[in-house]
Protein backbone atom coordinates (compact mmCIF):
# COMPACT_ATOMS: atom_id res chain seq x y z
CA UNK A 1 0.00 0.00 0.00
CA UNK A 2 1.32 3.45 -0.92
CA UNK A 3 2.33 5.84 1.84
CA UNK A 4 0.11 8.70 2.92
CA UNK A 5 0.37 11.92 4.91
CA UNK A 6 -2.04 13.05 7.62
CA UNK A 7 -2.97 16.73 7.97
CA UNK A 8 -4.30 18.03 11.31
CA UNK A 9 -5.71 21.49 12.04
CA UNK A 10 -7.33 22.08 15.44
CA UNK A 11 -6.63 25.82 15.61
CA UNK A 12 -10.28 26.69 15.01
CA UNK A 13 -12.75 23.83 14.82
CA UNK A 14 -11.40 20.69 13.15
CA UNK A 15 -9.90 19.87 9.77
CA UNK A 16 -8.15 16.59 9.07
CA UNK A 17 -7.11 15.26 5.68
CA UNK A 18 -5.18 12.52 3.96
CA UNK A 19 -2.63 13.34 1.27
CA UNK A 20 -0.96 10.91 -1.09
CA UNK A 21 2.80 10.47 -1.44
CA UNK A 22 2.88 13.48 -3.80
CA UNK A 23 0.97 15.59 -1.23
CA UNK A 24 -2.20 15.67 -3.32
CA UNK A 25 -5.40 15.82 -1.28
CA UNK A 26 -7.19 12.46 -1.09
CA UNK A 27 -9.86 12.77 1.58
CA UNK A 28 -11.00 15.40 4.10
CA UNK A 29 -13.12 15.74 7.23
CA UNK A 30 -14.31 19.23 8.19
CA UNK A 31 -16.22 19.62 11.44
CA UNK A 32 -17.63 22.81 12.90
CA UNK A 33 -17.05 21.63 16.43
CA UNK A 34 -14.68 23.25 18.91
CA UNK A 35 -14.63 20.19 21.20
CA UNK A 36 -11.68 18.83 19.25
CA UNK A 37 -10.21 16.88 22.17
CA UNK A 38 -13.21 14.53 22.27
CA UNK A 39 -13.56 13.99 18.52
CA UNK A 40 -10.06 14.16 17.00
CA UNK A 41 -8.93 10.58 17.57
CA UNK A 42 -12.14 8.95 16.40
CA UNK A 43 -12.20 11.08 13.25
CA UNK A 44 -8.57 10.32 12.40
CA UNK A 45 -9.36 6.62 12.71
CA UNK A 46 -12.53 7.08 10.64
CA UNK A 47 -10.59 8.87 7.92
CA UNK A 48 -7.95 6.13 7.78
CA UNK A 49 -10.61 3.40 7.86
CA UNK A 50 -12.43 5.01 4.92
CA UNK A 51 -9.42 4.11 2.76
CA UNK A 52 -8.66 0.78 4.41
CA UNK A 53 -5.59 2.23 6.10
CA UNK A 54 -4.08 2.41 9.56
CA UNK A 55 -1.17 4.32 11.07
CA UNK A 56 1.35 1.88 9.59
CA UNK A 57 0.73 3.53 6.21
CA UNK A 58 1.15 7.08 7.53
CA UNK A 59 4.49 8.37 6.29
CA UNK A 60 4.28 11.74 8.00
CA UNK A 61 2.01 14.22 9.76
CA UNK A 62 1.55 17.90 8.89
CA UNK A 63 0.14 20.07 11.69
CA UNK A 64 -1.21 23.62 11.63
CA UNK A 65 0.21 24.93 14.91
CA UNK A 66 -1.43 28.34 15.10
CA UNK A 67 -2.20 31.04 15.73
CA UNK A 68 -5.27 29.99 17.61
CA UNK A 69 -6.80 29.16 20.95
CA UNK A 70 -4.62 27.55 23.60
CA UNK A 71 -6.87 24.55 24.10
CA UNK A 72 -7.44 23.84 20.42
CA UNK A 73 -3.79 24.00 19.43
CA UNK A 74 -2.66 21.81 22.33
CA UNK A 75 -4.98 19.04 21.11
CA UNK A 76 -3.36 18.85 17.68
CA UNK A 77 0.17 19.23 19.05
CA UNK A 78 -0.49 16.55 21.66
CA UNK A 79 -1.39 14.02 18.97
CA UNK A 80 1.65 15.10 16.94
CA UNK A 81 4.01 14.45 19.87
CA UNK A 82 2.56 10.98 20.45
CA UNK A 83 3.05 10.12 16.78
CA UNK A 84 6.62 11.46 16.91
CA UNK A 85 7.35 9.13 19.83
CA UNK A 86 6.04 6.30 17.63
CA UNK A 87 8.64 7.21 15.00
CA UNK A 88 6.35 9.01 12.56
CA UNK A 89 7.81 12.15 10.99
CA UNK A 90 5.97 15.31 12.08
CA UNK A 91 6.25 18.76 10.54
CA UNK A 92 4.27 21.82 11.55
CA UNK A 93 3.66 25.34 10.30
CA UNK A 94 2.01 28.59 11.33
CA UNK A 95 -0.98 29.56 9.24
CA UNK A 96 -0.07 33.20 8.64
CA UNK A 97 3.52 32.32 7.71
CA UNK A 98 2.43 29.57 5.32
CA UNK A 99 0.12 31.91 3.42
CA UNK A 100 2.82 34.59 3.28
CA UNK A 101 5.07 32.04 1.54
CA UNK A 102 2.47 31.70 -1.22
CA UNK A 103 1.26 35.30 -1.56
CA UNK A 104 3.49 38.31 -2.31
CA UNK A 105 1.40 40.74 -0.27
CA UNK A 106 -1.41 40.42 2.21
CA UNK A 107 -2.69 40.22 5.75
CA UNK A 108 -3.92 37.39 7.92
CA UNK A 109 -6.40 38.34 10.63
CA UNK A 110 -8.22 36.41 13.32
CA UNK A 111 -10.45 37.09 16.28
CA UNK A 112 -8.03 36.85 19.22
CA UNK A 113 -10.79 37.28 21.83
CA UNK A 114 -10.47 39.75 24.71
CA UNK A 115 -11.84 42.37 22.26
CA UNK A 116 -8.70 42.13 20.12
CA UNK A 117 -7.74 40.89 16.67
CA UNK A 118 -4.47 39.27 15.69
CA UNK A 119 -3.05 40.78 12.48
CA UNK A 120 -0.03 39.67 10.47
CA UNK A 121 0.80 41.74 7.38
CA UNK A 122 3.54 41.36 4.78
CA UNK A 123 4.56 42.66 1.37
CA UNK A 124 7.40 43.39 -1.01
CA UNK A 125 7.89 46.87 0.44
CA UNK A 126 6.45 46.21 3.88
CA UNK A 127 8.24 44.84 6.92
CA UNK A 128 6.34 41.73 8.00
CA UNK A 129 4.90 42.20 11.46
CA UNK A 130 2.28 40.78 13.77
CA UNK A 131 0.22 42.68 16.33
CA UNK A 132 -2.94 42.68 18.40
CA UNK A 133 -5.34 45.51 17.58
CA UNK A 134 -8.80 46.68 18.60
CA UNK A 135 -11.63 46.27 16.09
CA UNK A 136 -12.01 50.01 15.47
CA UNK A 137 -8.36 50.16 14.35
CA UNK A 138 -8.41 46.93 12.35
CA UNK A 139 -8.89 48.26 8.81
CA UNK A 140 -5.85 50.55 8.83
CA UNK A 141 -3.55 47.62 9.60
CA UNK A 142 -4.69 45.45 6.69
CA UNK A 143 -3.04 44.91 3.31
CA UNK A 144 -4.99 43.26 0.49
CA UNK A 145 -5.62 40.45 -0.12
CA UNK A 146 -6.85 39.75 3.40
CA UNK A 147 -7.14 36.21 4.76
CA UNK A 148 -8.89 35.10 7.91
CA UNK A 149 -10.03 31.96 9.65
CA UNK A 150 -13.76 31.37 9.32
CA UNK A 151 -14.61 33.43 12.40
CA UNK A 152 -14.34 36.55 10.22
CA UNK A 153 -15.20 35.17 6.79
CA UNK A 154 -18.86 36.03 7.35
CA UNK A 155 -17.99 39.66 6.68
CA UNK A 156 -17.52 38.64 3.00
CA UNK A 157 -14.50 40.87 2.58
CA UNK A 158 -11.83 38.32 3.44
CA UNK A 159 -10.66 35.07 1.90
CA UNK A 160 -11.33 32.09 4.14
CA UNK A 161 -7.83 30.97 5.07
CA UNK A 162 -8.93 27.45 6.00
CA UNK A 163 -10.30 26.87 2.50
CA UNK A 164 -7.22 28.55 1.01
CA UNK A 165 -4.93 26.18 2.91
CA UNK A 166 -6.84 23.11 1.73
CA UNK A 167 -6.77 24.39 -1.86
CA UNK A 168 -2.99 24.90 -1.55
CA UNK A 169 -2.17 22.03 0.79
CA UNK A 170 0.00 20.30 -1.79
CA UNK A 171 2.34 23.34 -1.85
CA UNK A 172 2.28 23.87 1.92
CA UNK A 173 2.95 20.20 2.68
CA UNK A 174 5.76 20.04 0.12
CA UNK A 175 7.48 23.07 1.68
CA UNK A 176 7.12 21.71 5.22
CA UNK A 177 8.34 18.20 4.40
CA UNK A 178 11.20 19.26 2.12
CA UNK A 179 12.44 21.93 4.55
CA UNK A 180 11.73 19.90 7.69
CA UNK A 181 9.75 22.74 9.27
CA UNK A 182 8.66 22.06 12.86
CA UNK A 183 7.07 25.19 14.33
CA UNK A 184 6.15 25.24 18.00
CA UNK A 185 2.53 26.04 18.95
CA UNK A 186 1.78 29.73 18.55
CA UNK A 187 -1.01 31.36 20.51
CA UNK A 188 -2.47 34.81 20.13
CA UNK A 189 -0.64 35.88 23.30
CA UNK A 190 2.01 34.52 25.62
CA UNK A 191 0.62 32.17 28.25
CA UNK A 192 0.85 34.71 31.08
CA UNK A 193 -1.22 37.27 29.18
CA UNK A 194 -3.66 34.70 27.80
CA UNK A 195 -4.75 33.59 31.25
CA UNK A 196 -4.38 36.90 33.08
CA UNK A 197 -7.47 37.76 35.07
CA UNK A 198 -8.56 41.38 34.87
CA UNK A 199 -8.82 43.14 38.20
CA UNK A 200 -12.23 44.45 39.09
Amino acid sequence: MSSTYLYIDTTNELTIALLDESFKLRNTILLQDKRTASILHENINSLLDSEGRDFSSVNGVIVNNGPGSYTGIRVGEGVAKILEMDGIKVVSFLEHEAISRLETNGSWVANAFKEEFFVFSWGENVKAEKKLVKQDALEKHLIEPVFSNDQLEIQNKYTNSKKYLLDNLEKVASICINEGIRKEPYYFRNIEDEFKIKKA
